[in-house]
Parts: structure tokens; sequence; C-alpha cells
């Protein structure tokens, strides 16, 4: 995966209308707990193959999940991330791309 600037856009009809978000990305376990970006948690990988990693995460009381990521190539991630965040459950399909260095 080619470190830089991602742009980040939710999968299905309902999640359309959010818009993407852009993040810097240094590497890829960035995207694996993109619900809790700044929490201090405990990462255990699942399975890692080829080009798909699993890792499942918690943290603590701001809660936790379950990511499961798809490298396409060095510039395209699919991912499916679930888990709670806030107190409250969440659910989502995302396309990563990248589209240049950092700002």
């Amino acid at each position: 995966m080619e470190p830089g600037e991602w742009e980040l856009r939710e999968r299905g009809a309902e999640r359309e209308s959010s818009g993407p978000r852009r993040l810097c990305v240094s590497q890829l376990r960035q995207l694996v707990q993109l619900r809790h970006p700044r929490a201090a948690c405990k990462q255990l990988t699942l399975q890692e193959a080829g080009n798909r990693l699993s890792v499942s995460y918690d943290c603590g009381g701001a809660g936790g999940g379950r990511t499961e990521l798809r490298v396409e190539t060095p510039r395209l991630v699919q991912l499916r991330s679930q888990g709670i965040a806030d107190g409250a459950p969440f659910s989502f399909d995302m396309e990563a791309r990248r589209i240049g260095a950092c700002r």
C-alpha cells in the first residue's frame, strides 16, 4: 500500500449522501479503526493472507470492532468494519483510494 492522502467513500445507496472524507495514511493499519481514530486500542490480527487482512480491536470503554481489508492495488483498498463506538453499533463498507501526497 502506498502512503499518502487517501479518499474514503462509504458504499451503499444510503451512505452516498455523506460524501467522501480524506485521511493522511502512512500505514494500512490506520484504516483498521476508523471509528476510533485517536483511541489507544489493542489490536489482534485474526487473518493475514495475500491481499487480505482481518483485525479485531478493543478500545476499552470507547468500544471496539472488527475490520476486514482487501488490498486491490497499492492505491485501492476495500474495507468492511463493524463494532461499537460511543455506545452505539456501527457497520459500514468503504472504498479507500489514494489521491496523492499528504498536504
